[in-house]
């Protein structure tokens, strides 16, 4: 290359300052053109099939299991319906290896088509929050003009839809990826169960631990002593329960409640009691951010530790079930909590706790069917004679 004439002066001021960033400071905003044409038909094409596998992979099974499942909070990975569990660790670590090396050749060889037609960012922006964003407000021209013009009704209609919108996508993408790492039948589950029918276990331990009267002992049925679902769910959860739950302690939380668990009681649908709905409904009492973030400071309260200064007798279902219809499952199994957190906080009620799983027990373990129920009451006589009686 000839090298350049001295009198001519190259100007590099360009390099002393960003191009989307004026002399105040102030961002300088970009509007890209909508663009058209048959790459552009095929590109959008290809991104909505990527968003459908996307949506839809969590529900997918195959041999009763997850296609893609990445559990790392309980150290369960399942791929293509094959479970690997730690002591599997080197055959999960061999094929991400592999899956690494080829993720880098690809981008190698195709690494522009890979940004431009499948990369996650790419197919967000350009194939949903964009096209959003053209619908609402327009092509680059108007959009740039609705933004330099005053706030009037017609603006502040289209950015609040325009937001909502968006807000309301991330929400559904990010449950989307909590239900890769959860299961979608652990998300499905939080959303309905019916929470508002099982604090009462709780609630009494809570209650003598503060006041310690002269109890001789006490049983706890199922009692409810830690939230549902994994230590993400719980952690971020949680932290959004108080927060609503201190503001606006009234609010309702909106939940799909199947009603399987009520319907299994009463004898008017698939049990053998007869209760007043008014107190005890089939799909539960609606249930508030107030009263659920009381549930959840009780719960640390309770691990942290109780006394209740008697003995105590915590009785729970052998295992937990989440049926998706009526069936022997709803009867023979806790379709309501989890068994492992019963057994894993019994111990935090006090110093003397004795905790007993009843094989074939309902949730509510005294109201489960003849064979079980009888072994419950032959467990509460035997702790009743041994240490209180």
């Amino acid at each position: 290359m000839a090298p350049q004439p001295a009198h001519i002066k190259r100007d590099e001021s360009f390099r002393d300052a960003i191009s989307t960033v004026d002399k105040e400071g102030k961002r300088v905003w970009v509007y890209p053109k909508k663009p058209s044409g048959k790459f552009t038909r095929w590109r959008q094409w290809v991104g909505y099939a990527l968003l459908t596998l996307l949506f839809v992979g969590p529900f997918l099974r195959i041999g009763g299991e997850p296609v893609l499942m990445i559990n790392i909070l309980e150290r369960r990975f399942v791929f293509f319906g094959q479970t690997f569990w730690p002591q599997d660790f080197l055959i999960f670590v061999m094929g991400f290896i592999a899956f690494i090396v080829f993720v880098a050749l690809f981008t190698v060889a195709f690494g522009r088509l890979f940004c431009g037609w499948a990369c996650p960012q790419t197919v967000f922006m350009e194939q949903v929050f964009r096209r959003i964003e053209y619908a609402i407000e327009g092509d680059w021209k108007q959009q740039q003009a609705l933004n330099k013009g005053p706030l009037t009704n017609d603006k502040l209609i289209k950015k609040t839809t325009k937001h909502v919108l968006f807000f309301a996508i991330s929400f559904l993408i990010g449950n989307t990826f909590l239900a890769y790492i959860i299961g979608s039948d652990e998300l499905l589950r939080i959303i309905r169960e019916p929470a508002s029918q099982h604090a009462g276990g709780l609630i009494a331990a809570l209650w003598a631990n503060q006041r310690r009267p002269a109890l001789a002992g006490m049983v706890l049925n199922s009692p409810w002593l830690d939230m549902q679902g994994g230590r993400l769910v719980r952690g971020l959860g949680t932290s959004v329960i108080k927060r609503v739950g201190a503001r606006t302690p009234a609010r309702v939380i909106p939940r799909t409640i199947e009603g399987h668990y009520g319907r299994s009681l009463h004898a008017d649908h698939h049990g053998e009691w007869v209760f007043n709905t008014d107190w005890k409904p089939l799909d539960s009492f609606p249930v508030t951010f107030g009263w659920l973030r009381a549930i959840r400071l009780g719960h640390d309260e309770l691990h942290t530790g109780l006394e209740v200064g008697c003995p105590v007798l915590v009785l729970s279902s052998a295992g937990t079930r989440w049926p998706q219809q009526m069936g022997d499952e709803a009867h023979g199994y806790d379709i309501v909590l989890e068994v492992p957190q019963i057994r894993q906080w019994a111990t935090a009620i006090g110093s003397h706790v004795t905790y007993v799983a009843i094989e074939g027990a309902r949730h509510d373990v005294v109201l489960s069917r003849a064979e079980p129920r009888a072994v419950a009451y032959a467990e509460i006589d035997r702790w009743h004679a041994t240490y209180v009686g």
